[in-house]
């Protein structure tokens, strides 16, 4: 989609008899532009700012064509999906302002007509939101608050394995709910229920794997549990079981990253995991991982300064840290901290 057929649709519907239907497919046009600018965890061109921009843009026509026709039941739903997206864009430097969104958004999307909402699309947006909601509260270590929202996230995508259990895509959806699960329980010190969700987590990824043996990125997302497993087993003391774990894990990590169709997560995964096993090489990856989330992703910058200092190279993990600073807002009063500011500010020491 074009800017040039965006505005062409957003002049249709600027006209004073312009039906509802007309101004929402505005609304669209601009929806897939922001998408194209920069929608989180895509293939975009990495332009936030005119990402957001184009998502305004959106949001207001969608409000126009609820305002043209309030039985209009499509822009209803889709002012919550652009709610949704605005704050994936924000999430990366900004989890306060994304957690507003995305809250607003359910608000917005809980207010839906019960027929309307109760549809399985409509679910299916709905778990979207409380998995972004509980990811901008993970990101502000907000430990309750997410694990709140991914239980209730897991209930929901319980009844859709439920409904159909050779849907692998489902049983997919569930291991990572259930693998964000395990990281905030790890994260709260309630290292036993950590401990069982990654189990199962790997026990779904396992399962699904076995149907499809050369899928990299089921395959990607087992490294990571194997990871968290190595280091949860160590804290239990079975410290040979955990160095066999995440010898296999690494030797994965390692395959994957260096593979012509690795995945941004494949590279990114390498830059953080092999910083304590091969420096030099954690820093290649590190220094993809900063470019493949074309430069603006903080933690990309988090894990480039780990590999540098890894590496003993503290000037140069001091500027990858300033350089993740630089993405950051200012703190604010009446807005909590962001800890990717606290964790970037330790290699500036």
């Amino acid at each position: 989609m074009t800017t040039d057929a965006a505005a062409t649709l957003e002049k249709l519907a600027s006209e004073s008899n312009a039906p509802a239907s007309a101004i929402a497919e505005a609304a669209s046009s601009y929806e897939t532009l922001g998408d194209e600018y920069g929608q989180s965890g895509n293939a975009s061109l990495g332009d936030v700012q005119s990402a957001l921009a184009q998502y305004q843009k959106a949001l207001a026509l969608q409000k126009r064509a609820i305002a043209a026709d309030p039985s209009y039941f499509r822009p209803k739903r889709g002012v919550a999906v652009v709610q949704m997206k605005i704050g994936m864009v924000q999430l990366t430097t900004d989890p306060a302002q994304a957690l507003e969104s995305f809250l607003t958004a359910l608000h917005t999307f809980d207010a839906l007509p019960e027929k309307d909402a109760a549809s399985m699309g409509s679910r299916r947006i709905r778990l979207s939101l409380l998995r972004k909601a509980g990811s901008a509260y993970e990101a502000l270590e907000q430990w309750d608050a997410a694990l709140s929202s991914y239980l209730e996230c897991q209930r929901i995508q319980e009844t859709f394995v439920t409904v159909d259990p050779d849907d692998y895509r489902a049983q997919f959806e569930l291991a990572i709910i259930l693998n964000q699960i395990a990281i905030v329980q790890g994260a709260k010190g309630d290292l036993q229920p950590a401990y069982d969700s990654s189990n199962r987590v790997a026990t779904l990824l396992e399962g699904i794997i076995r149907k499809d043996p050369n899928n990299p990125i089921w395959r990607g997302h087992l490294t990571d549990v194997q990871l968290r497993i190595a280091g949860l087993l160590r804290d239990r003391g079975s410290a040979a079981e955990a160095s066999r774990l995440n010898a296999t894990a690494l030797a994965a990590t390692r395959t994957l990253a260096a593979s012509p169709e690795a995945t941004r997560l494949d590279i990114c995964r390498a830059g953080d995991a092999l910083a304590a096993s091969d420096p030099p090489l954690a820093v290649t990856y590190a220094e993809r991982c900063v470019a493949e989330n074309n430069r603006q992703d903080p933690e990309s910058f988090i894990k480039l300064a780990a590999a540098h200092r890894a590496s003993g190279r503290s000037d140069d993990a001091r500027n990858a840290a300033q350089q993740g600073l630089a993405l950051l807002p200012l703190p604010s009063p009446g807005k909590p901290p962001n800890p990717a500011r606290r964790r970037l500010e330790a290699f500036l020491k």
